[in-house]
């Protein structure tokens, strides 16, 4: 047989499994990105607890690079299923263009939105945008922030095949429109404002819209959310919750309020373990 004894412990080696309990805790706790490096004090944490399962008694404890390695190996799964229901907007978008091109019309005026009244990057730090006026939202080249789709004004392929949109943003004029790539994920469904009574469901690790105040002006730049101070708060009442995030684009952190926060949309219901979270009455620095 392909096994030997351990001379230190006695224990049977083998052919290193998860235990079915074991990967679905794993599973529960994979992160939804691919830039985010993984958390060691976790692996050990989680290699020591299996090691204490009943069903391995007797068996080689669990070592936290194999904890490790799993994660590295299936994270990127995840994060490809991610992209691919991220990137849904756009698609529908371009599969719509082709039947209409198929009768001779044009998806444009389909998926023309309402006009909205504020630009993501508005400078005022109070001047938050109004989402709910609009269906899609892009990233603009000029500073790789998002900002509302106010206008869809004229399409066109590039020799590649891929089709473009020409979009226009909110406070900006015809000739300051950009053109998106409708295949890429920089064009999206917008993302949405938390309300105050929906701070519960901000996660660790979960991808936010969120935004970001500099000298000159304030944009909105997607970012990760890496800790909750959370604060007792009646419904209806501001939150008053910290959330420390990193910014993707420059890899920058701030604490910010829930309300300087939009929720991404992602067509799946991902609920990240919140063992993560700060304990009650640790503070963010």
């Amino acid at each position: 047989m392909d096994r030997r004894q351990s001379s230190s412990s006695g224990m049977m080696e083998g052919p290193f499994r998860f235990l079915p309990a074991e990967v679905k805790e794993m599973e529960e706790r994979l992160f939804p990105v691919t830039n985010r490096r993984l958390d060691h004090i976790l692996m050990d944490e989680l290699a020591l607890k299996f090691s204490c399962f009943r069903r391995r008694a007797g068996m080689v404890p669990v070592k936290p690079k194999q904890v490790l390695n799993w994660f590295y190996n299936n994270r990127n799964k995840t994060s490809a299923k991610v992209a691919a229901r991220e990137a849904h907007a756009p698609w529908e978008f371009w599969a719509n263009h082709q039947q209409a091109r198929a009768r001779g019309g044009s998806s444009i005026s389909k998926l023309k939105p309402k006009k909205a009244t504020t630009h993501a990057g508005s400078s005022s730090g109070n001047n938050y945008i109004d989402v709910y006026h609009t269906k899609f939202e892009a990233k603009s080249a000029r500073d790789g922030s998002w900002y509302l789709v106010e206008e869809f004004l004229t399409e066109k392929f590039c020799e590649s095949g891929d089709l473009q949109v020409l979009v226009r943003f909110p406070g900006f004029g015809v000739e300051e429109a950009e053109w998106i790539d409708v295949r890429t994920c920089t064009l999206r469904q917008r993302s949405v404002p938390y309300k105050a009574t929906e701070c519960a469901d901000v996660h660790i690790w979960d991808p936010v819209l969120c935004y970001k105040v500099s000298e000159q002006s304030g944009l909105y730049f997607d970012a990760e959310v890496h800790a909750i101070e959370r604060k007792t708060h009646n419904s209806g009442e501001e939150c008053d919750c910290k959330i420390l995030v990193l910014y993707v684009h420059d890899n920058s952190e701030d604490i910010v309020s829930l309300k300087k926060l939009r929720r991404r949309y992602v067509e799946y219901d991902y609920k990240p373990q919140t063992s993560y979270e700060l304990p009650k009455g640790t503070k963010i620095a």
